[in-house]
């Protein structure tokens, strides 16, 4: 039998025993998700900020090893679309009961997430993959497969362990047994201590592994965060236990981003449509202006003259991209510049933000005070 064989047999056990990752939401809570009064957890107790998820409604969520009918109701009560992966019967069978109980549609899967993912490219919006990779002898596979299924764009947010709980054992937190690699299979000390524990079959991984191999698989890393166990010895003495990760998969590139500004200084009219969702807005704070992406199209290119322009920075954020561009007439006159917030859905806008500012001289006050100099 393979470890994964008996990880998922050692879980659906768990579950049955009313184990804590396995009990589902309760009606109550679904519905304060619907109201918009929502948390989930990727490590023990602390939970995700909301801005690591943007606007869900709409988007395709994978759970990856997330059965247990715990986050997955609360992603489609904020509109999300999703899908779940686990090997686990019992898991599985609670996302179901949930998805009935509530009236909404989620897709149920039973698969090994570390065989390669039965989704084709580019298929998911964000993947939510809570502390799981201890059941994986190798996590680069997994990272390498969550690229793949994502859409230029998307975001990975998985919780993830740092290897000190496998220093002890049977709970006991002030003395240490084990050394680092805890590898099972190649130990069987190792094995024989997780099976008299009912624990499954177990893997300690490295910083290099968790965060490199996100790295390696091409993801931007843009924030994280530690945990501790939430009880416990460790926990009383704050040491971090877990960390949860956002992560991207780079979507709107240099090149595009560089190719819609050439678009927008061309009054390109007929190729401006192709940056947008369908529900896109576009903001000029500075004017008190809201426009449908048509007709900020329709403002951009009938602004009168021809123009050019020179991007400055292109600083990527969470779902999406900030750049300052230059903007000038063409055959010289005043510039200005414009600082630009895209908030993306996949490779489109799905809402950007403005703000212009004509360039001029400093004020007279301010040269007399001497504390400036160009910048170029």
């Amino acid at each position: 039998m393979q470890y994964q064989d008996i990880n998922a047999k050692t879980i659906d056990r768990w579950v049955k025993d009313g184990w804590e990752w396995g009990r589902p939401i309760d009606h109550e809570t679904y519905e304060k998700a619907l109201r918009g009064e929502w948390d989930v957890v990727l490590t023990p107790t602390v939970p995700v900020p909301h801005a690591w998820f943007g606007d869900l409604k709409g988007k395709k969520v994978l759970g990856l090893a997330a059965g247990g009918g715990q986050q997955m109701p609360v992603f489609a009560a904020r509109g999300a679309i999703c899908t779940v992966l686990d090997y686990s019967d019992e898991q599985l069978l609670s996302e179901r009961r949930v998805s009935e109980r509530e009236g909404y549609p989620i897709e149920i899967v039973k698969a090994d997430m570390t065989k390669p993912l039965p989704f084709s490219d580019g298929t998911f919006d964000l993947i939510f993959h809570p502390v799981s990779n201890c059941y994986a002898e190798e996590v680069r596979p997994i990272f390498r497969e969550c690229f793949r299924v994502l859409r230029p764009g998307g975001l990975l947010l998985a919780g993830l362990d740092n290897g000190i709980n496998y220093l002890f054992e049977d709970g006991d937190e002030t003395r240490v047994v084990n050394a680092l690699p805890f590898h099972t299979l190649n130990n069987p000390a190792q094995m024989e201590q997780l099976l008299r524990n009912d624990d499954g079959v177990q893997f300690s991984h490295t910083l290099d592994e968790q965060l490199g191999g996100q790295l390696e698989a091409g993801f931007r890393l843009l924030d994280l965060y530690e945990d501790t166990n939430g009880e416990g010895r460790l926990h009383e003495l704050h040491v971090p236990t877990f960390l949860a990760t956002l992560a991207q998969k780079p979507g709107f590139s240099k090149t595009r981003i560089e190719s819609f500004w050439r678009d927008v200084l061309d009054q390109n009219r007929d190729a401006l449509a192709q940056y947008f969702t369908d529900d896109a807005e576009v903001l000029w704070p500075c004017t008190n202006e809201r426009f449908t992406a048509e007709k900020f199209i329709l403002a951009n290119c009938d602004y009168p003259g021809e123009w050019d322009g020179e991007i400055e920075r292109i600083e990527p954020v969470p779902h999406g991209c900030v750049t300052a561009v230059r903007v000038f007439p063409k055959g010289g006159g005043a510039s200005c510049h414009v600082t630009s917030f895209f908030t993306l859905n996949g490779d489109r806008i799905k809402r950007l933000s403005e703000y212009w500012a004509d360039d001029g001289d400093a004020p007279d006050w301010r040269k007399a005070m001497q504390i400036g100099e160009p910048i170029r």
